[in-house]
């Protein structure tokens, strides 16, 4: 997979992801497995950080058997804008006074990586009304791969400088 398709890919599943949080209200933690031309979809179900945690160490054995071309992590959660400058490198996003929700759409494939953010914007109601995107790379991966909970450093080779 070359970087046009791996991009192309994520513009496709963030999309996906953007319509389905508006039109259901939330998103259903996902990692999409690609291989080939087929994608598997593995539902990530957890209450706490140490479910999580088990969850993520599931997925890891799954993409250890399957050795995919890309593995794609959708969810909600907390970002916080690095122009508030405030403690955004000390503090959790989820523990941050300033966290704005988000879909989050995080890819990873050898030697490339790709996140791609979506800030969450609400009405008076509370009910989502857009989601604004905001695209990022992290060539360098440290701070992506924290995302996966360190499930993919194994699966793919370091990425590369862009």
């Amino acid at each position: 997979m070359d970087r046009a398709q791996f991009e192309d890919l994520m513009s496709s599943f963030y999309l996906m992801a953007q319509q389905n949080i508006l039109r259901d209200g939330h998103l259903t933690p996902v990692v999409l497995v690609v291989k080939g031309d087929k994608t598997a979809v593995i539902v990530l179900e957890y209450q706490s950080d140490e479910e999580k945690a088990a969850a993520f160490a599931r997925v890891n054995f799954v993409l250890r058997r399957l050795k995919p071309d890309a593995a794609i992590n959708i969810a909600e959660a907390w970002m916080v804008k690095a122009d508030t400058g405030k403690n955004i490198e000390t503090v959790a996003p989820s523990d941050h006074p300033l966290r704005v929700e988000c879909i989050i759409v995080a890819g990873m494939a050898d030697f490339l990586s790709s996140l791609k953010l979506g800030e969450v914007i609400r009405d008076g109601n509370g009910k989502i009304a857009d989601v604004k995107e905001q695209d990022l790379s992290y060539p360098g991966g440290s701070a992506y791969i924290k995302i996966f909970e360190g499930v993919f450093e194994t699966q793919f080779s370091e990425t590369a400088a862009a």
